[in-house]
């Protein structure tokens, strides 16, 4: 869950992604990631809340 949260960017490094027509050295919208980040920052919120449940949508 921990490094679900965590992106691990170094930004003081150039993004690896040279422009919007060199697709094959793009990184796509990885959506199970983004899925797995979100759940985690959700789960530890209402882990660290007084709540019992949210809804979310």
């Amino acid at each position: 869950m921990k490094n679900d949260i965590l992106p691990n960017w170094e930004w003081d490094r150039v993004i690896p992604a040279p422009g919007p027509m060199a697709i094959d050295f793009e990184e796509r919208v990885d959506f199970r990631r983004l899925h797995r980040y979100r759940l985690g920052r959700t789960q530890k919120a209402l882990a660290e809340s007084d709540l019992g449940g949210n809804i979310m949508f």
